[in-house]
């Protein structure tokens, strides 16, 4: 055995980890049936492996260990398949055991040199059989299981077989049981079908490990099925939604502003994104709106040590209706874990409620309150602090264009925000358009002034200045009308036409913008 304790900087500087392998010690095979062997090798490190036979010497085989029949075995270095295949022809041909020999090394990509080497032996039993080939069949399973570490209920894990002949019964499922395990008699499902169950408490100096459990079937003629190997990763954990956390929340006394188009769920461990949808329903549970979050651009995954897990993303074309209950539905495997056999999350589902609509009365302002921003690449958001004004009604907030009002965010905070481009919203672009501001106005009315009905005076409002920088490429909306006379051009021709424009910020049109994505 090799190994190698250099640190890896693509490991964040641990050393490396050798491949590991598990099988039946004895495999058997019928003269007259190609068989393929699979060596069913992993690397810890996602390395490339591969799989050789030895070579003869003090490194690797003093003996004569080295694979003594090459014509009767091929074995395929990428894969990892052996194929056992007797001449028909071959008089010398003598049925028995055979040792195979062979040396496993993983490779980085685009490297041909072994970061380390294993050897793996195991024996083949050929035999001279009148067989049919491919009548037993060993079923492969899930392949890769988490096993809890818990104790009960212990873990358990359904090994199957059939044969194409029920006149010939599968004899046994052999396994390659490990200390601790309980393996029950063959149970015979019927109609050439069988199985065994596995049964075990995982012990806890294995959490954190991975192994195999293999297994192979035989009938009562000799005939075995392929050897299959099942992955154990123990201390898997399947990704738990935190609905009391996450925006929106399940906390029904924490509304969402209406406007929102940016959501967060948080998860109970580390998550990656699969190809399941979370999805919004009305009331009467019909599809408001559908996200795979997989297919979206602004979909961002947060796994980091000191925050919780969460994946954020955004819905800039699911317009909400102000005072309305919805329910945010994760279908099972929304996500999945980043580790083991990446467990799909559970299926959870949650209520909210958007924040109410316009309903203005008399209110008097006393003082400007403190306010907050939130930025996000297709609206922004301003949270009003309302410890001082707490009969404050959130209709006399409002924007650059009077049409555009605050509403109730939560018991502590008002809550006011615009779409880029939508209520009087200026886009100021920097010299290098590496940034765009966005900038709008919220206006109170004085201290001492009133608000009747749905109208306020703008000369005597307070205004408080907010803008959003954020970087060109993140901008995920924004609206604007031409500063320019409608121009046309009549070409008479047939075909096919492709058009495009470049979007200038002058008059000049020496400068386009760039990074801009239109539709």
């Amino acid at each position: 055995m090799t190994v190698n304790l250099t640190s890896r900087s693509d490991l964040g500087g641990r050393p490396n980890s050798s491949p590991y392998v598990d099988g039946i010690p004895l495999k058997d095979v019928t003269r007259q049936c190609t068989t393929i062997i699979h060596i069913n090798a992993r690397d810890p490190d996602g390395d490339r492996v591969k799989c050789r036979c030895t070579k003869r010497g003090p490194t690797e085989c003093e003996n004569k260990c080295a694979n003594p029949k090459k014509k009767y075995f091929d074995i395929d270095e990428e894969s990892c398949n052996i194929t056992v295949k007797v001449p028909r022809k071959n008089n010398n041909f003598e049925p028995g055991l055979y040792v195979v020999a062979v040396v496993i090394e993983d490779f980085m990509e685009g490297s041909d040199e072994p970061l380390s080497k294993i050897p793996y032996q195991f024996l083949v039993n050929i035999q001279e059989r009148d067989v049919v080939c491919g009548r037993v069949v060993t079923l492969a399973g899930d392949g890769c299981y988490d096993v809890l570490m818990r104790i009960n209920p212990p873990f358990r894990i359904d090994l199957h077989a059939m044969t194409t002949n029920p006149a010939v019964p599968i004899a046994y499922i052999g396994t390659v049981a490990k200390p601790g395990m309980t393996v029950s008699s063959l149970i015979d499902d019927g109609n050439g079908h069988y199985h065994v169950e596995v049964s075990f408490v995982p012990p806890q100096h294995k959490d954190g490990t991975v192994e195999q459990l293999c297994y192979q079937a035989m009938d009562e003629e000799g005939l075995a099925g392929a050897e299959l190997c099942a992955e154990l990763y123990y201390g898997g954990e399947v990704p738990r939604p935190f609905p009391l956390i996450s925006t929106p929340s399940s906390n029904s006394t924490i509304l969402v502003l209406f406007l929102n188009q940016e959501w967060t769920i948080y998860f109970t461990t580390e998550i990656m994104l699969n190809d399941q949808t979370v999805k919004f329903l009305f009331d009467n549970g019909t599809v408001a709106h559908s996200e795979l979050l997989a297919m979206r651009a602004n979909t961002t995954i947060g796994n980091g040590t000191e925050d919780p897990y969460f994946v954020t993303f955004t819905t800039p074309d699911f317009p909400m209706t102000a005072n309305t209950s919805y329910t945010i539905k994760l279908d099972k495997g929304a996500v999945v874990g980043t580790s083991g056999c990446h467990l799909p999350s559970e299926a959870a589902q949650w209520r909210f409620t958007t924040d109410i609509g316009r309903n203005v009365e008399t209110i008097i302002i006393t003082s400007i309150p403190d306010s907050s921003v939130h930025c996000s690449p297709t609206y922004m958001v301003a949270y009003i602090d309302n410890t001082f004004l707490p009969a404050l009604n959130p209709s006399i907030l409002t924007l650059n264009d009077p049409d555009c009002y605050g509403t109730v965010h939560n018991e502590t905070h008002l809550a006011i925000g615009t779409m880029y481009g939508k209520c009087g919203t200026e886009a100021i672009v920097n010299e290098d358009q590496t940034r765009v501001s966005m900038i709008n106005n919220i206006f109170l009315p004085r201290e001492g002034s009133f608000v009747y009905g749905n109208v306020s005076t703008r000369s005597d409002a307070y205004r408080i200045r907010f803008n959003c920088s954020i970087p060109t490429r993140r901008v995920g909306y924004v609206e604007f009308n031409t500063n320019h006379t409608l121009e046309s051009a009549q070409i008479n021709a047939t075909g096919n036409f492709n058009f495009s424009f470049k979007l200038f910020p002058d008059e000049s049109y020496r400068r386009p913008y760039r990074h801009l994505c239109t539709s």
